[in-house]
């Protein structure tokens, strides 16, 4: 068995204004190297939030994302490219 390269750890991600929007909420799973996913929910589930903070475009508000055993949570915009 092939250990997780991606793993999502209760992601949660809030754009605050005058309300609080969760586009993302408690999402955890993994994904294993070189095998195939496919991520299927409804519209407005937040796929596109959830790759956006893979690919280090935004951040989880809580929660941690980690790729190749690497905790990418907390790196800047600017340094996520560094680790991908």
């Amino acid at each position: 068995m092939q250990k997780n390269y991606v793993t999502f750890s209760d992601v949660v991600r809030e754009y605050r204004n005058k309300h609080t929007v969760r586009a993302a909420d408690c999402i955890s799973f993994s994904l294993e190297k070189s095998k195939f996913s496919v991520i299927v929910v409804p519209s407005g589930a937040g796929k596109t939030t959830v790759l956006n903070i893979l690919g280090g475009m935004d951040a989880a508000t809580p929660g941690t994302v980690s790729v190749d055993d690497r905790d990418i949570t907390l790196l800047s915009i600017n340094n996520s490219q560094t680790i991908l």
